[in-house]
């Protein structure tokens, strides 16, 4: 499988893009830079061709929007690089993969391995969601989670249910931070923000996804000790001002990510990302205490500690000590 590490290095920020085509080949040459190498093809005799392709990057995650108009045939020889979801947002389509077809709709997508094939084929119009997961990344992602190497690939089942349980619930979060892309967020604009979004939809996907590796996640019960969340907690202290995921934190102290949100819960009563929020808000407290009025300016603060909405920070530094940050700085 890899351990290649190179996915989560690379910027994370997300981006979105859209893009008319008013040509099958344009949305061969558009579909293939944002996923894989394919081949489109008109079903039938149909009206002219036109096409949007909406394109939103969360690091190592792909999403995609296809609104064709026309009952469309995609055939990807390779899944190159990547694990794959594709959901009809309306209608219904056929997906073959490995030999498997399988009838998919808005409540019940198609998953695809690393390397596989896929053949899509529209009843109607074509119009679905795309999702790559770059493999190191989900790979990565999936070891932290397991606390230790795991050197297979991931054998993804040939279909996730997205009409209730775990299925549902990531696809809504998926769906509500394409929203939030689409609606210029600023926050995503931050790392320390994005990062773990990011990991959030990958780990969600392996926990709602089914795989040879779903029992041991969802069965595992081991609880991080006091001495093992001191470690964590000293790497997170460690990089308090920088971007880091929960993952790097996990593979840093050799802690299964799952152990350790256990061990916070259970022995902090809290969650590792209230333990961070909270930690840097002490840290910018300190700050405004010893900050002079005339030349510290509260959101040059806030920045400093990951907080880049100034009113959702003013509003969790009130809920902390009671006052606001202005008023910390001017007493």
């Amino acid at each position: 499988m890899g351990t290649s590490t190179t996915s989560t290095s690379r910027p994370v920020r997300p981006t979105s893009s859209v893009f008319s085509l008013k040509k099958l080949e344009e949305s061969e040459r558009a579909v293939t830079t944002a996923f894989y190498p394919h081949k489109a093809s008109m079903e039938r005799n149909q009206q002219q061709f036109r096409g949007i392709l909406t394109v939103q990057n969360v690091g190592p995650i792909t999403i995609g929007e296809l609104d064709y108009n026309s009952e469309v045939s995609l055939d990807f020889p390779h899944i190159t690089n990547g694990y794959h979801v594709n959901v009809p947002v309306e209608h219904s389509m056929s997906s073959r993969s490995r030999g498997r077809e399988v009838h998919i709709t808005p409540k019940h997508g198609a998953m695809y391995r690393k390397e596989a094939d896929a053949l899509l084929k529209a009843s109607r119009r074509l119009h679905m969601t795309a999702v790559k997961f770059d493999s190191a990344a989900l790979e990565q992602t999936l070891s932290a989670l397991l606390g230790e190497p795991v050197e297979v690939d991931l054998e993804l089942a040939s279909g996730i249910n997205l009409e209730r349980g775990l299925g549902k619930e990531w696809w809504d979060l998926l769906s509500d931070v394409r929203r939030q892309i689409d609606g210029g967020n600023t926050l995503f604009s931050c790392r320390m923000v994005a990062d773990p979004l990011a990991q959030s939809l990958m780990t969600g996907f392996l926990l709602a996804s089914t795989h040879q590796f779903s029992e041991q996640l969802h069965s595992g019960d081991s609880v991080a000790t006091p001495e093992s969340l001191k470690l964590v907690e000293d790497a997170i202290m460690a990089r308090l001002s920088e971007s880091f995921t929960f993952t790097e934190i996990a593979q840093e102290v050799g802690i299964s990510l799952r152990a350790i949100q256990r061990g916070f819960a259970h022995h902090i009563g809290t969650t590792p990302s209230q333990f961070v929020r909270t930690e840097r808000l002490r840290r910018a407290h300190v700050d405004l205490v010893a900050g002079d009025p005339s030349t510290t300016r509260v959101a040059d603060v806030a920045a400093r500690w990951g907080f880049t909405h100034l009113g959702r920070f003013s509003a969790q530094y009130r809920k902390l000590y009671g006052v606001s940050p202005s008023d910390t700085l001017r007493s």
